[in-house]
């Protein structure tokens, strides 16, 4: 029987993600615990934190024996929950001590090497041949009135290093417009990250062009866009 287990994450489902990735190859069903920094810590870097685990209101005698974190703040909150018998797997690079954990898995652009670091050649993910396979047959009864073929655009937002803002899109839709008088069918899923006027400016520029915008409501299609898929636009 596999251990009980906890992911330690900010609410951002790009962290979650790794980690659930990570936990479900492992065949570990983990109970999410999200960190939301409590005044006035959530504006204070949290290298500064001087007790991370008041921070984000956490009592350490209620996590499992197996704790995932992931990120700089849940590697930082993680570290303070060390206790005999309890193991600490940190996703991404902590930005303290790789030594505090059990292990730590990053991606090669976090340059972080060690003897109990793991380093991927991609970030983790949740998607498995099994995974899409189900994606597959249950979404495509959904996506069976778009044209073929089918694109899928999966949608990010600005960030530390690229703008994605209206210019942007709207550059973005010119390109998806000309895709479908070429006779493609369009899927888009934003994210928690993509700007709500540029998800409105989607849906009421390419809706009436026959492409579908996920409005964030009901069930994600992000498995289904990749297992049926014939091509896909991914931005940052």
């Amino acid at each position: 029987m596999p251990p009980q287990s906890a992911i330690l994450s900010e609410p951002y489902a790009g962290l979650q993600a790794q980690a659930l990735g990570l936990a479900e190859a492992a065949g570990l069903a983990p109970r999410m615990v999200e960190l939301r920094p409590r005044f006035p810590w959530k504006h204070i870097p949290a290298q500064l934190w001087p007790s991370p685990l008041a921070a984000v209101g956490l009592d350490a005698a209620s996590l499992p024996e197996l704790v995932i974190s992931v990120g700089g703040k849940g590697g930082r909150i993680a570290a303070a929950t060390r206790a005999p018998g309890r193991r600490l797997i940190q996703v991404q690079d902590p930005r303290i001590d790789p030594r505090r954990f059990d292990l730590v898995v990053v991606n090669r652009h976090d340059e972080l090497t060690g003897p109990n670091v793991i380093v991927t050649r991609t970030a983790l993910h949740r998607v498995s041949p099994a995974k899409l396979a189900a994606a597959r047959e249950h979404f495509a009864p959904r996506f069976a009135h778009l044209k073929r073929p089918l694109v899928a655009v999966l949608l990010g937002g600005a960030n530390g290093r690229f703008r994605f803002g209206l210019a942007e899109a709207e550059a973005l839709i010119a390109q998806l417009a000309l895709t479908i008088s070429d006779g493609a069918g369009v899927i888009v899923t934003p994210s928690r990250r993509t700007d709500p006027a540029i998800r409105a400016l989607l849906t009421e520029k390419l809706g009436p062009l026959g492409a579908e915008v996920w409005d964030m409501t009901g069930e994600n299609p992000y498995f289904g866009m990749l297992a049926l898929a014939d091509a896909i636009v991914v931005t940052m």
